[in-house]
């Protein structure tokens, strides 16, 4: 018969009790999962790209927002994840809502929020006269892929419409410039925009400051403090709206 033996030694005072309230503790992960997000902020219907670490390697990664499925993934081999999802709308009534994504592998789960805003610029009430109308502007999305902007309303007369567009400038260092607003063309600052996706909602103000000639203008919102005419080409955000004054 072949014996066993178990070699013991004396412990110190106390080191009982501790090897006691040591066998209860759960060793935490080294790394909790996480997800990251390619943007600060989206707009409805494009696409989000998702990455994330540190869960279990080859599993099935699940992906839910609230109640709703989304498409699943893989987890390579040092549980790191990599995902494309659609931008979901934003919620009713608003200009901007924040929606949260969960990715779990059964037991670790990690999240993000995805900022979702609509891109456009309004102002309300939208019916009476122009020239003693009091409205506020609701302005979202400009701050896609700018930092905080401060927004500016240019008003462009049925005069300025007609002259040739202002070009920008060159000038000492080789840098471009662009001019002062030109004649016909007046632009007030509405505010700093708010938030990761960049909205603002002015007070009440008359919708034109300042006396204006008949006919139809154009009323362009940009993040440029000097007006320039948005084109499908221009490199800035830009959204227009037309208002026509009657003639006394």
């Amino acid at each position: 018969m072949v014996r066993t033996f178990t070699r013991t030694r004396a412990l110190a005072p106390g080191a009982a009790l501790l090897g006691v309230a040591l066998a209860g503790v759960v060793a935490a992960p080294a790394h909790a999962a996480s997800l990251g997000l390619d943007q600060r902020c989206y707009v409805a219907g494009e696409k989000a790209s998702v990455t994330g670490s540190g869960f279990a390697p080859r599993v099935p990664i699940t992906f839910t927002s609230g109640a709703t499925a989304l498409p699943s993934a893989t987890s390579d081999n040092s549980g790191a994840i990599s995902q494309t999802l659609t931008v979901p709308g934003v919620a009713f009534g608003l200009n901007e809502s924040q929606v949260e994504v969960v990715a779990s592998d059964g037991v670790t789960s990690a999240h993000a929020y995805l900022n979702v805003t609509t891109a456009g610029a309004s102002y309300s009430p939208a019916a009476g006269d122009p020239t003693t109308l009091r409205v506020s502007h609701t302005i979202s999305g400009f701050g896609l892929s700018e930092v905080k902007p401060s927004i500016y309303l240019h008003y462009v007369s049925p005069t300025a419409q007609k002259a040739a567009p202002a070009k920008a400038t060159t000038s000492t260092g080789g840098s471009s410039a662009t001019p002062a607003d030109p004649p016909g063309v007046k632009t007030i600052r509405l505010g700093q925009l708010r938030g990761p996706c960049g909205v603002l909602k002015t007070s009440p103000r008359r919708l034109f400051p300042f006396k204006a000639e008949a006919g139809q203008w154009v009323l362009q919102y940009d993040t440029r403090p000097r007006y320039l005419k948005g084109t499908s080409d221009s490199a800035f955000f830009w959204v227009t709206r037309k208002v026509t004054i009657k003639a006394d």
